[in-house]
């Protein structure tokens, strides 16, 4: 080990850089033992539930060197480097004081000031591939549940504003801390001071947020309802454990999320909510979640903000709901029911969709705000897996799994997730299953007249047609025939109608006969010929006929 350290000293100083993490064989490890008695190195063990699991940083060594030559001897079981950690890119709005001021509301609304400002708990539009409203179903859920005070949510993020007005009353209290001596672990569960959570960066029993983003992540989940004040959460009656593993910039590493997870299994919570994320994974961190399923714990992650398809590019922890079935990734859409500009997706790696754009919550010294983010969309997921498991018990996790399969709301939209909709609450409490494209439902719509190009396809040609059918709830089109220069001319569908966000469901280019089309959800659909001025001796297009279900 002398020598090794001598061919440290000889590499620049890094002053303590992100370190390297490392389970060794055994506790009584002499090269453990050698590492503990470096004047500078820092060595701090971060798990019990990982075996002899330590975190390492060194003053005058590279992060790399120091991994790379701990795996070289004989008492390293594994290591890998320790990652950076952070908030998932957040847009921010504009901060409104939380003033008391009851909101006149009809019966069933809650009273809270900013409730009407809150689209994904009541929106007045209808979901017309549905029989729901465009939100999530909220008031309709709270007839079912508001949740229970036995029900512990961790908010794994930058801490929560503990003294906030909207979620004081909802905060978890560790009654024998709150009652024992400062500085004296009291419950003797490891941890000091441990009130209403734990900070993992400063390695104290203060969680305080001094950031923002985890404060705002607890209101969506559970704001205190109709106090006259503010906004209501999904699951207004809930506790709250606050585990604070990022700092004030929004960043953190490996280590500390690895000790926040544990932190929170330890503490007996019931469903950890995750606004976070990294591109690179790690082996510790997928093995305390594993920890926190063996536990049964529910794990609610962000997909990420990167517009990525993470079947391919994959976020951590999210990813890990490909093969963990404890673990619900979460996308997020807009309120016309969109997926979002910025949110990830994925067939194999993303749970459901949930609201996640303009979302009024809380933050810090009794303020509220509106964030966009797949940071948003998490929280919602978690709260209404609080009010289901609240009304019916603790389910299975291939069970809950199911449940999001069978009662999502289904979307084109939403094709690119493994439940291809998005949650509503009301529906899962209900076991609702809303309906989908049944093949034998389809019925033929004909057209007055065929809508096609000149043939041969002229250069430059656009022709656009909107069709409504109506009462339609799906639409989709049988193109007769295509013959067009391949990634030069195309045919497209889009959704009918005049707004600027409106999406294509389909696209075609080359050729082909008798093609069905992608469907969409509603009873309006837009038809685009188009063609670029490269020269070109292809047929064209021609469309006699849509389908559609009521």
């Amino acid at each position: 080990m002398k020598y090794l350290i001598s061919l440290f000293a000889l590499l620049p100083s890094v002053l303590f850089a992100g370190g390297v993490l490392v389970q060794f064989d055994s506790s009584k490890s002499s090269l453990l033992a050698d590492l503990k008695s470096e004047q500078n190195t820092k060595i701090r063990k971060i798990s019990t539930l990982i075996p002899n699991l330590y975190h390492i940083q060194s003053e005058f060594r590279s992060d790399k060197f120091l991994l790379d030559n701990l795996l070289a001897q004989k008492d390293t079981k594994r290591g890998e480097l320790n990652h950076k950690i952070s908030i998932l890119p957040t847009k921010i709005g504009k901060a409104l004081q939380c003033k008391k001021r009851a909101l006149v509301s009809e019966e069933g609304f809650p009273n809270d000031p900013y409730f009407n400002e809150q689209w994904a708990l009541y929106q007045e539009e209808n979901d017309e591939a549905s029989p729901f409203r465009k939100d999530l179903g909220a008031l309709e859920a709270w007839k079912i549940t508001k949740g229970s005070k036995k029900i512990k949510i961790a908010v794994i993020d930058t801490g929560i504003d503990y003294n906030h007005k909207e979620l004081k009353a909802n905060m978890w209290v560790n009654e024998v801390e709150l009652n024992g001596k400062t500085g004296v672990d009291d419950d003797n569960n490891g941890y000091i001071d441990d009130i209403h959570g734990y900070n993992t960066v400063e390695h104290n029993g203060d969680p305080m947020d001094d950031n923002g983003h985890g404060t705002h992540c607890a209101g969506i989940i559970g704001a205190v309802q109709n106090n006259g004040l503010g906004i209501s959460g999904i699951m207004p009656e809930v506790t709250l454990v606050a585990v604070k593993f990022l700092g004030a910039s929004g960043g953190g590493e490996d280590s500390n999320a690895i000790e926040a997870i544990e932190y929170a299994i330890k503490a007996g919570v019931d469903i950890m909510s995750n606004s976070w994320g990294s591109s690179q994974g790690s082996i510790f961190l997928k093995e305390i979640v594993q920890k926190a399923q063996e536990s049964g714990i529910y794990f609610v992650v962000a997909a990420g903000n990167n517009a990525d398809d993470t079947d391919s590019y994959p976020m951590y922890p999210s990813v890990y709901a490909k093969d963990l079935n404890n673990v619900f990734s979460v996308a997020s859409h807009t309120p016309n029911l969109s997926l979002s500009y910025f949110s990830n997706y994925g067939n194999e790696s993303v749970t459901i969709a949930a609201p996640g754009d303009n979302i009024l919550s809380t933050t810090p010294n009794d303020m509220v705000m509106t964030m966009s983010g797949t940071s948003m969309a998490a929280p919602y997921v978690a709260g209404i897996i609080g009010l289901l498991i609240s009304h019916e018990g603790s389910l299975p996790f291939d069970e809950l799994q199911q449940r999001f399969l069978d009662n999502s709301v289904p979307s084109r939209n939403f094709k690119r997730i493994m439940t291809e909709g998005r949650i509503h609450a009301e529906a899962l409490l209900t076991k609702f299953v809303p309906p989908r494209p049944d093949d034998s439902a389809w019925k033929d719509y004909e057209l007055d007249e065929p809508f096609e190009s000149v043939h041969p396809m002229p250069r430059g040609a656009w022709i656009t047609k909107q069709i409504k059918i109506p009462g339609a709830r799906f639409i989709r089109v049988i193109v007769e025939k295509f013959d067009l220069e391949d990634g030069f001319d195309f045919f497209k569908i889009k959704e009918g109608g005049q707004s600027v966000h409106r999406i294509v469901i389909d696209e075609l280019t080359g050729a082909g006969e008798n093609y069905t089309t992608e469907y969409l959800d509603g009873d309006s659909i837009e038809l685009i010929i188009s063609s670029t001025y490269v020269p070109s001796r292809t047929w064209g297009v021609k469309i006699l006929k849509l389908q559609y279900i009521k």
